[in-house]
């Protein structure tokens, strides 16, 4: 959180707010689809490693997640 944070303010983004979910049992993919949709948010930040290593499904984010997404090389 604290990394996302730091790259988040040196791009010069001022006001945002960020938040962490547990899942029971479920999907990370499944639960960030959740929280952007419950919560209408206007922009998801993940960091890559989260992709490479295999924890997120991508192809799935993209289908799912109803605002933009940006990628962070963390």
């Amino acid at each position: 959180m604290s990394s996302i944070r730091w790259h988040l303010s040196e791009g010069g983004f001022t006001e945002f707010g960020l938040m962490e979910r547990l899942g029971e049992g479920k999907k990370p993919t499944a639960i960030i689809a959740e929280v952007a949709d419950d919560l209408e948010l206007d922009l998801v930040v993940l960091s890559m490693e989260a992709i490479h290593s295999k924890q997120v499904d991508g192809n799935l984010l993209a289908e799912f997640i109803p605002c933009p997404i940006l990628m962070l090389p963390l």
